[in-house]
């Protein structure tokens, strides 16, 4: 064999290395598909076309080096293909995201290379067209087999890879999309048509008519109007041309349907059968329906179509950039919107396609597209000109003027089965002949070029194989970041996400993915990076907050407000988005810009369509908030003592957690200042805290963290997911209380032990935890578990409720009880000091070595171990102590103190006369704020801002109407009516539960069961039950009564009480807290929720108003606004008729936590919780914006 011939032999094998790659790019394109990726479809369908590409480059090369003629022909369409592929790649220099312009362009040349391997190699042969009706048949299989997965989804057998998509019927096939796929099946129908109409082969004939009868019905399947659309457009011009081409019109046609009369009549029959009568019966429903009748994509696309037109011009000439749309549109976007502008506020959402590819060409590639223009120009010219009656050129014209149709309002130049398509039919025209004298633009000497361009198609092989391969890798990773979340392991699910971005830094979901979980670490400065960089590539809304977070903590307050009102201003649609902005606002005082955006809010509700009902409570929480904002103004703050444990001194400062961020504080000037913050928008559910050297460990609701001081990062401790409200450290581990067990991790986090118990006695709910001289302490209710380092531990019982247990001395605890603080030693207790009065919760500070410190909210001493008081702190100054046992911070109020060894107290400020201790109860009457706290009860005059305390012992209850208000505390029940000087009803009484307050009528239920009258004096009985009495409410001479473990009771005088409501309705009303009664309706307010209770018709209903949660108090709507307000620990609910929510209030600077206690009257608000009692004034004048909304909605 010479070497000529090894040349030819070698020519040929590159040849058909050419022609397979195509046949398998057909085959594989429509079908690959991963489920472990996401999204599934697109990203390796994309990454298979880059392959495929890469594998044609190389092909080409061999092909290139192997050619015995030295010539090949370059016409026009190349040129302009080839101009406007190097035109976009230019383009990539200004694009706003190098890597998310890489992403799009190499699809682009890919599917250019595709074309060109296809017009050169055929367009240079003398070849037949025997390849050609391969590749074709090859198609129509493809489009028979993804017809046949379309029907068996449809009817439901199986395969249903995303159910989600746009309905519950709607099928996807194998490309994600049922627009996608009938994109694909409609031109191959008209291929099969067309090879049809020319196959004399009966087998053959028999194919390509069940190809034809399934490609229909999976059209139709996928209640897709576009396709719908393209089907019958595409009948239409390929009957046109079809009779246009032959000599006699009219007579061929009819000999064609005579001749043929048997098939068309068989498969048309079967045909309107199926889709007349199985298709009704089987699956067609309301849904489909509905969705073939909206219209709302079509005003959609009009509304993208308009600003992307304004994009194009924003960025005339040079456009965008290739990727560079989804950035451009969303800015175009905001500009509309933030003129006030509302039409299309129902669209205003994220888009990366123009749903129009020669639109989205002309905005990201500027004057660019006028190649493109021309390079579809000159491909339909060909096509136009080249019918031949014996042949596929009507068949392939139809199909490709259909994609190209479908490519002005849709993208089938984004989704790779299709692109392929596309330009594979596009390559068929481009070999028609007839334009043969004016194609040839100039001659191509292979082997003169054939050197200087084996360089660049080797570079874009290797491009495309390496940016493939991280295309596939990243998308795996982002699925399974996505389903270790899912299971909650975060540790992984950031690894994951990480190494989604390191292998496809142009993917802009992982970016978004990897930065929301970076800022949830507290590494804000890394999630705002890649927020941004996500901005560049996609525009998440999620990219925007993460953002504002990294400028609030970095103290841009302004910055961060303006990044969140961009957000909520460019996606118009979300209200959730505007909640936030306003939110933002109203805490930077910024009250009247937050009125403002919830009343451009409230202006465009008639045109949102609310599809979620998490829209509807968003908006309800953003009229809450500009809400609370405006009354705030004249609004009054009483801070109580800080009952939050997370709070530790730590290198001559503290460390507290509050609103999403870590702060430092040092005593400077004599005054404590916030010198740092780090971000940590977990320190909402911050539990406790502790430190060691330069990390503080803190403790959450999900898990243990550590926070290096030095840098800023956040790490999890593995193996921790439940709550951690007690954190102590001995010399070589962490310890810490998880939920029921006590946990040690070991270092460096190498190991962990976890204890449930100790010879059979469980842990039960720890309530304390303390480390000292290797011995570590835990309480639970009545028991004392103590525990050496390497766990091993005894049990003892002790004859009290322990609040708070540290190891003392060898084999010495000290214990607090209710009322003593004891040594005990095996069993042996002896009483140190009494305490002034009972109060739950003290805790233990252990200072020195013979004397300790004690609090509890109300007062705060020393004492030596020999039981004496040493010296007794002011009363004003009292704290809920850190969890660190060798030093403390306390926090009064505003104020901020650490305890020192010696036990001197830094800096002893003057005593402060409006601080309150953890607020339970409150009441309002004649001007006066009557508040319980945990010492006692006190008076709050609104005029004059003070606080006068009242003496007062024991339990407080309060209860009051229009004009009376009764008052229960110290065993003594006092009447006042109209703002009179109190009377007193009743001394010396114990057990009362419950009061209801009606037309100067006083009831009182009590925990024997009794029910008494008692503003007559008397004290006289009602009703005696046999159970306690919960919750108590009347009006208009009728009480209803919830008895606990039996239900609600109607109560009036002088007939027998009825049960109206109980276990058997269904409904679960165990641990009734309070009732409200408005009208005809019976609000509930229960530990599992709000039930709504019609007193004519005794039905009953619960109220989902906050998932789960308990109701804390019922009280009296807003004057005219509403029917009642629900207390719950966190936010305050307005109720309409029927329970409908109509407002919703939720947080502020000053908003107390854990809500215990709310009261209104027309014009005042006071909400009581643990951090303090806040006043909220001029109700009227911040709710007359919505008076309007609260009519529609009552």
């Amino acid at each position: 064999m010479n070497g000529a011939d090894a040349d030819s032999i070698k020519e040929k094998a590159s040849a058909g290395s050419i022609h397979w790659i195509h046949i398998l790019l057909a085959l594989a394109l429509p079908f690959v598909f991963v489920t472990g990726m996401h999204p599934a479809f697109i990203p390796v369908k994309t990454a298979v076309l880059v392959f495929g590409a890469a594998a044609l480059s190389l092909a080409m090369v061999f092909w290139i080096r192997g050619r015995t003629e030295t010539v090949l022909n370059i016409r026009r369409e190349h040129l302009y293909l080839a101009g406007f592929v190097v035109w976009m790649l230019a383009s990539i220099f200004w694009s706003p995201d190098l890597f998310g312009a890489l992403a799009e362009w190499l699809p682009l040349a890919s599917a250019a290379m595709i074309w060109f391997s296809w017009s050169l190699y055929y367009g240079n042969e003398d070849q037949d067209n025997r390849k050609q009706f391969e590749l074709v048949q090859t198609v129509v299989l493809v489009g028979l087999l993804e017809s046949l997965v379309v029907l068996v989804q449809y009817f439901g057998f199986g395969l249903r890879f995303n159910e989600d998509v746009v309905g519950k019927w709607r099928v996807v096939g194998t490309f994600g999309n049922p627009n996608y796929v009938a994109e694909f099946l409609v031109p191959v129908f008209f291929l099969a048509l067309n090879l049809l109409h020319h196959e004399t082969r009966t087998v053959h004939r028999k194919f390509y008519l069940a190809s034809i009868f399934f490609l229909v019905l999976a059209i139709a399947a996928t209640w897709s109007r576009t396709g719908w659309l393209l089907l019958a457009g595409g009948l239409v011009l390929y009957a046109w041309i079809f009779t246009r081409q032959s000599r006699q019109r009219i007579s061929s046609m009819l000999y064609l349907v005579m001749a043929r009369a048997r098939w068309y009549l068989l498969s048309l029959f079967a045909l309107l059968t199926v889709v007349l009568v199985l298709f009704p019966v089987i699956r067609i429903d309301r849904t489909l329906m509905r969705h073939a009748a909206n219209t709302a994509s079509i005003s959609g696309r009009f509304f993208i179509w308009e600003h992307s037109l304004d994009a194009m011009v924003d960025h005339v000439p040079f456009g965008s950039g290739i990727g560079g749309f989804a950035k451009a549109w969303e800015d175009a976007q905001y500009r509309h919107f933030s003129t006030g502008d509302t039409s299309g506020v129902n669209h205003a959402w994220i888009n990366d396609r123009a749903h129009n590819d020669f639109i989205q060409y002309a905005v990201e590639g500027g004057i660019g597209v006028i190649l493109f223009i021309l390079f579809w120009a000159r491909i339909l010219r060909k096509g136009a000109g080249g019918f031949r009656h014996n042949d596929l050129s009507i068949g392939v014209f139809v199909a490709l003027v259909l994609l190209l149709v479908s490519s002005l309002g849709n993208f089938p130049f984004r989704v790779p089965p299709n692109l392929w398509l596309v330009m594979f039919l596009a390559a068929l025209v481009s070999q028609h002949r007839h334009l043969d004298n004016e194609q040839t633009i100039f001659r191509l000497d292979l082997s003169r070029a054939k050197n200087r361009m084996l360089g660049p198609l080797l570079v874009f092989a290797l491009v495309g194989v390496v940016w493939g391969t991280g295309h596939i890798l990243s998308a795996a990773h982002l699925r399974a970041g996505e389903d270790a979340l899912g299971k909650k392991d975060e540790e992984n699910a950031r690894e994951h996400f990480r190494l989604a971005v390191h292998f496809d830094p142009g993917n802009a979901r992982a970016h978004i993915r990897y930065a929301r979980l970076l800022a949830d670490y507290g590494d804000l400065r890394g999630a705002d990076r890649h927020a941004r960089q996500s901005l560049d590539i996609l525009p998440f809304p999620e990219a925007w907050a993460v953002s504002a977070l990294a400028a609030a903590s970095s103290g841009s307050n302004e910055l961060a407000v303006s990044l969140l009102e961009r957000r909520s201003t460019t996606y118009r649609k979300i209200p959730g988005f505007a909640a936030d902005t306003i939110r933002a606002l109203a805490d930077a005082g910024k009250v009247d810009a937050a009125f403002l955006e919830v009343q451009r809010l409230n202006a465009i509700l008639g045109e949102i369509d609310l599809e979620s009902t998490d829209w509807e409570q968003a908006i309800l929480r953003a009229n809450g908030a500009a809400c609370l904002a405006r009354m705030a103004r004249r609004g009054i703050w009483y801070p109580a003592f800080q009952a939050n444990p997370a709070i530790v001194e730590h290198d001559g400062g503290i460390w507290t957690a509050d609103s999403g961020f870590l702060h430092r504080e040092e005593l400077r000037d004599g005054k404590w200042t916030r010198v740092r913050s780090h971000a940590f928008p977990r320190a909402q559910d911050v539990l406790s805290l502790c430190s060691r050297g330069h990390e503080i460990i803190v403790g959450c609701r999900e898990g243990v963290f550590l926070l290096d001081t030095k840098t800023g990062s956040v790490r999890r401790i593995p193996g921790i997911r439940g709550r951690v409200p007690w954190l102590a450290l001995s010399e070589t581990a962490i310890w810490l209380i998880e939920d029921h067990d006590l946990v040690r991790v070991d270092e460096p986090g190498e190991g962990i032990l976890r204890i449930s118990g100790v010879k059979g006695r469980n842990l039960g709910i720890p309530g304390s935890l303390a480390i000292r001289g290797g011995r570590i302490a835990v309480s639970s209710s009545s028991n004392l578990f103590l525990f050496d380092t390497d766990g091993n531990g005894a049990w003892e019982s002790v004859p009290w409720t322990v609040r708070d247990c540290v190891p003392f001395r060898q084999g010495v605890s000290l214990l607090v009880t209710d009322e003593k603080v004891h040594l005990w030693q095996h069993g042996q207790s002896k009483p140190l000091d009494s305490w002034t009065h009972a109060i739950p919760g003290a805790r233990i500070l252990e200072i020195g070595s013979d004397f300790f410190t004690l609090s509890d909210g109300a007062e705060f001493r020393q004492i030596p171990v020999s039981g004496k008081t040493n010296f007794v702190l002011p009363p004003e100054l009292p704290g809920r102590l850190g969890v660190e046992r060798s030093k403390a911070a306390i926090r009064t109020g505003t104020n901020t103190f650490v305890v020192a060894r010696s036990g001197r107290i830094q800096p002893a400020d003057s005593a402060r006369t409006d601080l309150i201790a953890s607020p339970l109860k409150i009441g309002l009457h004649a001007g006066q704020i009557w508040i319980a706290d945990l010492p006692g009860l006190k008076r709050a005059l609104v005029t004059t801002n003070l606080i006068v305390p009242v003496s007062s012992k024991g339990p407080v209850l309060m209860a009051s109407d229009v004009s009376n208000f009764c008052l229960f505390s110290g065993g003594e029940l006092v009447l006042s009516i109209e703002g009179k000087p109190g009377r007193t009803l009743a001394r010396d009484v114990r057990g009362i539960r419950a009061l209801a307050v009606d037309a100067g009528q006083v009831l009182a239920g009590y925990e024997d069961g009794r029910i008494l009258r008692h503003d007559d004096g008397t004290g006289s009985l009602v009703w005696q039950c046999t159970n306690s009495i919960d919750a108590l409410v009347q009006r208009d001479g009728v009480a209803y009564v919830a008895v606990s473990g039996e239900g609600i009771y109607r109560l009036v005088q002088g007939q027998k009480p009825v049960l109206v409501l109980d276990g058997t309705s269904g409904i679960d009303i165990s641990g009734v807290s309070a009732m409200s009664i408005h009208g005809d309706e019976l609000y509930i307010g229960s530990r599992h929720g709000l039930v709504v209770f019609d007193c004519r018709s005794g039905s009953a209903r619960m109220i989902d108003v906050v998932a789960g949660g308990a109701v804390q108090a019922l009280t009296q709507g807003f004057g005219n606004y509403g029917t009642a307000l629900a207390v719950f620990d966190n936010e305050l609910v307005l109720l309409g008729r029927q329970g409908r929510v109509i407002l919703r209030l939720q947080g502020g600077p000053d908003w107390p936590k854990r809500i215990s206690s709310a009261a209104v009257t027309d014009d005042l608000l006071v909400v009581a919780g643990e951090s303090g009692v806040r006043v909220y004034q001029d109700i009227n004048n911040a709710l007359q914006p919505w008076i309007p909304y609260f009519r529609r909605n009552k």
